[in-house]
């Protein structure tokens, strides 16, 4: 038995939580929402533990800066930690668990869904696609040029990397809806999806801000719908 059929029960919960939207003939598709500026994905839950298990990297599995410089953290951490597995002649074990998890876990369709002030652009990819870019990358031993770092134990990739490879794309203009009330609504979730980091990053200022932003919105809104 394989050690990937071994450990499947492991990261049966990563795959399941990828799902965001699910239709009655049980199709599934997760969805990415992003605005312009944010140029990473979090790609939700890749059990790191099974993934280093066995390899003896147990103790360079954390995003903390440490003296070896060797992580989970970084692009620098990461590319660092790689160099460590080939130097044990271990990277084709890792590469091969890589790709036989990606292709577990992110076996659902994907979309990346990108707004920007007058344009939202939704990019589709099949969870076979998806699979396909990773094991390139896996197979030329240049991961990191997709996989930025790990938070917890959920995997960040590079967005403009990924994009590269996606093959159908709609762009959606709003031009028309310049100067109306759904503009307005348009506006309200760009303020609270830019400001929800520096909240939770202890900004002290973004509070204010964001609750003045946000009722200058509404007194808008209002006179919009009372000229309609």
């Amino acid at each position: 038995m394989s050690f990937f059929a071994n450990v499947k029960d492991k990261i049966a919960g990563n795959k399941r939580e990828k799902a965001d939207i699910l239709f009655p003939n049980n199709y599934a598709m997760s969805l990415k929402t992003l605005i312009a500026e944010n140029k990473e994905i979090n790609m939700g839950s890749f059990e790191k533990k099974v993934l280093f298990d066995g390899l003896g990297l147990e103790s360079f599995l954390t995003e903390r800066k440490n003296n070896s410089g060797i992580g989970l953290g970084s692009i620098p951490q990461f590319t660092k930690l790689l160099e460590v597995l080939k130097t044990a002649k271990k990277s084709e074990i890792f590469y091969e668990r890589f790709r036989e998890m990606a292709k577990f876990i992110y076996g659902d369709d994907l979309l990346v869904a990108i707004k920007e002030n007058n344009k939202l652009t939704l990019n589709f990819f099949s969870g076979s696609e998806i699979f396909n870019i990773f094991s390139s990358f896996c197979q030329n031993t240049d991961l990191t040029k997709i996989v930025n770092r790990y938070e917890g134990n959920s995997l960040r990739i590079d967005r403009d990397m990924l994009l590269k490879f996606c093959k159908k794309v709609v762009i959606l203009k709003f031009d028309r809806l310049q100067n109306s009330t759904l503009e307005l609504i348009n506006e309200f979730d760009i303020t609270l999806h830019k400001n929800y980091a520096r909240y939770f990053n202890g900004d002290e200022n973004v509070k204010n801000e964001t609750l003045q932003t946000l009722k200058d919105l509404f007194k808008k809104f209002d006179e919009r719908i009372k000229n309609a």
